[in-house]
């Protein structure tokens, strides 16, 4: 049986044609309700090994489709996106592996990236000789977990929990070019979404 392949068709408007998220909690959630808003054309399927967490997110529509398992749900999938504990993440990897397409890009959302870039490799070393396993780092952040703690931007965020949005950025300006001025990396928050695009674009502060 030849291996599966992805249905990468990359165009102007979208890079992958189908997204793959496996774990649906906070992080999980909020990748898959991100791209939906900022990129709607991208097909994204998702799972969860919690069943009560599928069910909650297919209510959500945290992806297009929840999937029964996590082989059914990277199939065809051109970016793959790993969203489970960092202990999780060689063992999530290992089940997909027969079901990953050759030419698929893989990434996580763990903090632990020497363990978690070890694991991945062991996992798939197809794909980490190939240069296609792309470490990154958590995008979202709550004090809650699970389907319901997703959310798409800090400003959707921000109104669900009654909290002033442009005192949001303003904090986060000052943090951001602070950093900056001392040389230090940017914060993990500075994603591809409104606030982050806000915060680099907001005068210093003085």
């Amino acid at each position: 049986m030849s291996p599966p392949t992805s249905d990468r068709a990359l165009s102007d408007e979208a890079p992958f044609r189908k997204v793959a998220i496996i774990g649906l909690g906070l992080q999980g959630g909020s990748i898959g309700l991100a791209l939906a808003a900022a990129l709607p054309a991208i097909a994204t399927t998702g799972y969860d090994l919690s069943a009560a967490n599928r069910q909650r997110a297919a209510e959500r529509g945290l992806v297009g489709q929840v999937c029964a398992t996590a082989p059914e749900a990277v199939t065809g999938a051109d970016l793959v996106i790993f969203c489970v504990p960092p202990g999780a993440m060689g063992a999530a990897a290992a089940e997909v592996a027969g079901a990953l397409a050759p030419d698929a890009i893989v990434s996580d959302v763990g903090s632990s990236k020497v363990l978690i870039g070890a694991a991945l490799a062991e996992a798939l070393p197809a794909a980490a000789a190939a240069g296609r396993v792309i470490p990154a780092h958590p995008v979202a952040g709550t004090e809650n977990s699970g389907p319901d703690a997703g959310f798409a931007t800090l400003e959707q965020v921000c109104a669900e929990q009654g909290a002033d949005w442009e005192e949001n950025l303003d904090q986060r300006a000052r943090e951001y070019h602070r950093m900056r001025e001392l040389g230090l990396p940017q914060p993990e928050w500075m994603g591809a979404d409104r606030a982050a695009n806000a915060v680099a674009a907001a005068p210093e502060a003085e």
